[in-house]
């Protein structure tokens, strides 16, 4: 309850007071003076004058009692607009956090998709180096070793998946996607079906295509269970849903990659990542 200041109760006591003693000593002035009348009128101006000054006193404490009510009116409303203001200080705050959170965890797996790429290109460099003599001879089949699995190709189908890479690396995502879907259209049956399909996913993620990305990955897994990309596709399958703020289903993902695939280095990932999910 906000603190009242009053003023005027000691000074009316002092009137009191003073009015007691001025009554008491009233009959003595008025044998001084010649008389009873003029004691009388003697008291009557006098208690007037008490009076007066009682009032002004009193209205003078009630004007103060109204400041003192308004000023802390006043103050009770600006403390309060005030913590309202702190209130959406704070849920801005909380929100920019989230957001940074947000950018930080798309960063990363940008980055580990940089690696990724960089990684390909080197082993893409080997194996043009190991295959020049072979690609002297277009109309004979090539032997080729693309994400740790070696098969037979026609030059044609070299072409197209590389020419896919080269778009990838160039970060043309959505046109490096189309081109990853065209070589597993054109050469169903070709060994490039599948490193085709997990690159088609990564790009799709990278162009925040986030459901065809899940769709690829799970299509490509399908293909070819046992391939050696196929732990790295499922942690892209969980990146994606992640970024599609599908937390449950990120963390079934990443948990069927733990157990399925436990001493990989995207397992070590996995398990990193689903301490961040809520």
């Amino acid at each position: 309850m906000p603190t009242r200041f009053v003023f005027a109760a000691p000074r009316l006591a002092a009137y009191g007071l003073l009015l007691a003693l001025l009554a008491a000593a009233l009959p003595a002035q008025a044998q001084l003076f010649g008389g009873d009348d003029q004691a009388r009128r003697a008291i009557i101006e006098l208690r007037e004058r008490v009076e007066a000054n009682r009032l002004t006193a009193e209205q003078a404490n009630q004007a103060l009692q109204q400041q003192q009510t308004e000023l802390t009116q006043r103050l009770d409303e600006e403390l309060l607009g005030l913590r309202r203001n702190l209130v959406e200080i704070g849920t801005q705050n909380d929100a920019l956090r989230r957001e940074l959170a947000e950018l930080r965890g798309h960063n990363e797996r940008l980055a580990h998709l940089v690696a990724e790429l960089q990684r390909q290109q080197r082993d893409l460099q080997r194996d043009w180096q190991a295959q020049l003599d072979q690609r002297l001879r277009p109309l004979e089949p090539i032997t080729v070793t693309v994400e740790g699995v070696e098969f037979q190709t026609r030059p044609e189908e070299v072409q197209a998946f590389d020419a896919a890479m080269v778009v990838l690396r160039a970060s043309d995502f959505e046109r490096a996607a189309r081109l990853f879907g065209e070589v597993v259209a054109q050469f169903p049956r070709s060994g490039y079906v599948v490193p085709a399909l997990y690159w088609q996913g990564n790009a799709q993620y990278a162009a925040r295509q986030h459901a065809a990305a899940v769709e690829t990955f799970r299509r490509m897994i399908t293909v070819s269970p046992r391939h050696p990309r196929v732990p790295d596709a499922l942690l892209g399958i969980a990146n994606a849903h992640i970024a599609q703020r599908d937390n449950r289903a990120a963390r079934a993902a990443l948990q069927e990659l733990i157990q399925a695939h436990p001493t990989t280095e995207a397992a070590a990932v996995a398990r990193e990542r689903i301490t961040r999910l809520r």
